[in-house]
């Protein structure tokens, strides 16, 4: 399963990164601001950089997804030592991931 999502996410990367480089003749660096999912200027990206975010964001999903697993994992094999840690593990995970307003 990891191995898929790392295919996955690595395959939408290069595509991204390829496609905005075809399609601009001269690309800039460091390239275009970030833009937070509420900001209606996401709906205008370009597809490329989009596919390319997607990419990053499985990236970025994919040790929670390993710890989530291992979780269900212990569950159905009533490993209640291993699921209890784990469990800790994916709660500083969504702790450590939580972002502020400021």
């Amino acid at each position: 399963m990891a191995q898929v999502i790392s295919t996955a996410g690595l395959a939408l990367m290069l595509a991204g990164f390829c496609g905005e480089w075809i399609a601009h003749d001269n690309p800039a660096l460091p390239g275009p601001p970030a833009v937070s999912w509420s900001d209606p200027a996401l709906l205008a990206a370009s597809p490329f950089l989009l596919c390319m975010s997607a990419g990053i964001l499985l990236f970025a999903f994919l040790p929670a997804l390993r710890v989530l697993l291992a979780l269900l994992d212990y569950l159905g094999r009533r490993d209640w030592h291993n699921a209890l840690i784990a469990l800790i593990v994916l709660v500083e995970l969504a702790l450590s991931t939580q972002t502020h307003r400021i």
